[in-house]
């Protein structure tokens, strides 16, 4: 081989060497930044969980009527830690609120976070279908009035015919006495109009979280054995055992009388109540009881109203203010903030 040769050789050998450690150089750089792209993909997508779970959280405290505007929760799994800070607005209770959450993971003490804004709009926790719903053989008696037409939160009639004035799961109502049974428009009568209640409604679910469509033990939080003072005003309040010689005084609220046994007892009722009751058993409501709302009696053996001249009136107005409700979201937006 000639001297010349052998420096072509050597040349063409080192030029081999460069690209070829240029291009293995650039392979390595694009898939580490393709990996780094991966990794961080993956982070944002779990700051997006965390965003949700935020909202999650605030719907969850909405409708328990805790209104708080800023929330914030801590999550951690075994790779990263997570967490969700919430701002909610107008957080009054209003028809619309908007929650902005912002979920952000930490790895290697590098924040990822992703914001999401969802607006939710409030509905009643429980979609009446009576002023007085019951799951077993309904019967007044006495001279109690219960009346479906609907009222607004001051008791007077809207004009809109609302709804029956009892509705039973049975196909059995009994009306004693000089009781008068209104609803659907039509005025409380004895006898009651046909149109004016309804038999064979579907059944009512057997919890107070069925009827109110949350998950079972969601309302644990409020349960007592010891009867509320009263008045209570816009309170949530779940008794699980029976309560004797009530006097509401003016409360309102949600009133929930109710054990795993079905035998917890509302009796001997007077005073103003505004909201909703539900109860496993309901007996004498007295001359002077007026409840503005709705009542749930959920014995299956039957529940008997009355014993005096106390008065039960549907109220839509006063269902849409109860400090429970349901909120669904109604828009949904990414903000993207990873993206700025």
């Amino acid at each position: 081989m000639k001297p010349g040769q052998q420096g072509v050789i050597m040349i063409s050998f080192l030029l081999l060497v460069t690209v070829l450690t240029i291009g293995v150089g650039a392979f390595y750089a694009f898939a580490s930044a393709d990996f780094s792209a991966s990794l961080r993909n993956e982070y944002l997508h779990q700051s997006f969980y965390m965003a949700e779970a935020g909202v999650d959280q605030g719907i969850v405290q909405l409708s328990k009527g805790i209104l708080t505007q800023n929330i914030s929760g801590t999550l951690n799994a075994v790779s990263y830690q997570g967490s969700y800070q919430v701002t909610c607005a107008p957080c009054t209770g209003a028809s619309n609120e908007t929650l902005t959450s912002t979920g952000t993971v930490t790895i290697s003490g590098t924040n990822y976070s992703r914001t999401v804004r969802v607006v939710v709009k409030r509905s009643p926790a429980y979609t009446a279908t009576a002023a007085v719903a019951i799951s077993g053989v309904a019967s007044t008696n006495g001279n109690v009035t219960v009346d479906g037409r609907d009222h607004d939160s001051n008791g007077n009639l809207t004009g809109a015919p609302g709804l029956p004035g009892i509705a039973t799961s049975t196909n059995t109502f009994m009306q004693g006495g000089s009781s008068k049974v209104g609803g659907n428009g039509l005025a409380p009568a004895n006898p009651a109009s046909p149109g004016s209640y309804q038999l064979n409604a579907p059944a009512l679910p057997s919890t107070p979280e069925g009827i109110l469509g949350v998950p079972d033990g969601s309302l644990d939080a409020y349960k007592t054995s010891t009867p509320p003072a009263t008045p209570f005003s816009n309170q949530i309040i779940y008794l699980t055992t029976s309560w004797n010689s009530v006097d509401f005084n003016g409360s309102s609220g949600v009133l929930i009388c109710h054990n795993a046994d079905g035998t917890a007892v509302l009796q001997n009722i007077h005073g103003n109540f505004k909201g909703l009751i539900i109860t496993d058993d309901l007996i004498h409501i007295n001359g002077d009881a007026s409840l503005l709302g709705t009542v749930v009696g959920m014995k299956t053996g039957g529940v008997t109203l009355g014993n005096g001249s106390g008065q039960v009136n549907y109220s839509s107005q006063t269902m849409s203010n109860l400090p429970i409700a349901r909120y669904t979201v109604s828009s949904w937006e990414d903000v993207r903030n990873d993206l700025l």
